[in-house]
């Protein structure tokens, strides 16, 4: 017999431990002096007790590990819970994936931006919603006004006292696959707590449910589309794909309504589902390069994900560092050149309506990890005149590279920046 102490020493398990499962009656003790209390344990006991920290160990409950135990389960009820066990592990093992996916992505923003990003995007579940609606082809997104005049005309029709509509009860929707400057088709809608019937122009419909990828911007209406690219991006990051028309949902807004005012709050949400690899297997290796540092030069079709974010269809390019290197060799000492300069220059030399960012970013990432390559890459700066993380060693590193060039560098905020950048800027020569 071993007192507790030993016992807990020889099958290292905390006293602790051993008391709770007596009080919880796991594991008792083979015998409890009746006059001291010490509790004493036996050899005979060490298979129930691995039994249970083997069942512990595959995170199984204590009060399922106790039924186990005293039922004397029969094997195919211990498969059952078995397997039951493994669907619970593998769906937390696909939400830690998901959310290790989030981080890489938060990791990435920071990186390419070199601050964190003002857009927090979310997956969230949405109800079927009742709307009354006036949907039309607008001249442009900035039109959807008219649109929403239209609808709260009608229905204020036979009403004694104009309609308020609440915040959060209005929204617009844009129905075209793809991003369209001009001749848009949206929609102006308002939620209804029950159906009404149609009238005219206004029409009452039900709103799928779904999961959404949504971010909240707090801005004017002539920034939102900086939110719609930030939920875009994600999208793409995460493995889904957009699964309807998106919707712009403003949380506040006050009349007469301006499209500058900095003070309103909008909600943009997609609709989304997630991306089956083996529905398309052609496309998954490119959608893998996407975010990758390209061997050579491809030139792929701009998806439809994308089309809002460069505002254009057509081809994009995914740029290797080769080429990279390539442009940034005709720029100057003691001139810089700009990321947005450098896709435009790419996009002109081999014809294409854009530039891939991520994979622009990639490579110039690989040129300066790459101490081998000649490649100018201190000479790159954001539209700000902020130094990016391109370098191994980082804005510092390359503000010393831009110093001995002469270039006056700027320290006094979160990253160094080059002062008076824009007298700096080098003509590139797309054709040389």
């Amino acid at each position: 017999m071993f007192k507790i102490g030993v016992f807990s020493r020889l099958v290292q398990v905390p006293v602790a431990t051993l008391r709770y499962y007596d009080y919880v009656g796991l594991l008792k003790p083979d015998r409890v002096d009746a006059q001291t209390g010490y509790r004493y344990y036996s050899a005979d006991q060490l298979p129930r007790l691995h039994r249970i920290l083997a069942l512990r160990g595959l995170g199984f409950s204590l009060e399922e590990i106790g039924q186990a135990l005293e039922s004397q389960v029969p094997s195919e009820q211990m498969r059952g819970m078995l397997r039951l066990r493994q669907a619970q592990l593998n769906q937390e093992l696909a939400e830690a994936q998901q959310r290790l996916r989030e981080v890489e992505m938060r990791l990435q923003q920071i990186e390419h931006e070199g601050e964190i990003s003002t857009y927090d995007v979310l997956l969230k579940a949405v109800e079927p919603q009742i709307v009354a609606l006036v949907r039309a082809t607008v001249p442009s997104h900035a039109m959807i006004g008219a649109l929403f005049d239209e609808l709260i005309g009608i229905l204020n029709q036979g009403m004694t006292a104009a309609l308020q509509v609440e915040p959060g009860r209005s929204m617009a929707l844009w129905f075209d696959s793809e991003y369209r400057p001009h001749h848009v088709d949206g929609a102006a809608a308002v939620l209804l707590d029950e159906r009404i019937p149609n009238r005219g122009s206004m029409e009452v419909v039900e709103l799928p449910g779904g999961t959404m990828a949504s971010a909240v911007h707090h801005g004017s209406y002539e920034t939102l589309y900086r939110a719609h690219e930030a939920v875009l991006q994600w999208i793409e990051a995460n493995g889904y794909h957009v699964a309807g028309p998106d919707r712009e949902v403003y949380l506040y807004n006050a009349a007469p309504v301006r499209r500058d005012d900095p003070s309103f709050i909008t909600e943009v949400q997609y609709p989304v589902a997630r991306v089956d690899p083996s529905s398309d297997a052609e496309d998954a290796p490119r959608a893998r390069t996407l975010t990758g540092v390209m061997e050579s030069d491809e030139i792929v079709d701009i998806p439809n994900n994308r089309v809002k974010f460069f505002g254009t269809t057509g081809k994009m390019l995914l740029p290797s560092p080769q080429t990279i290197a390539d442009v940034l060799r005709t720029i100057p000492e003691g001139r810089l050149v700009t990321t947005e300069q450098l896709s435009q220059a790419m996009a002109e030399r081999f014809a294409v309506e854009a530039v891939c960012p991520v994979t622009t970013y990639k490579s110039l990432r690989a040129l300066g990890a790459d101490p081998s390559s000649a490649a100018p890459v201190w000479r790159v700066v954001k539209q700000n005149g902020d130094l990016p993380v391109l370098l191994t060693g980082g804005p510092d590193g390359q503000a010393a590279f831009l110093a001995e060039e002469g270039i006056e560098i700027e320290s006094s905020g979160k990253t160094p920046k080059v002062k008076g950048f824009r007298n700096r800027l080098a003509h590139i020569d797309q054709h040389s």
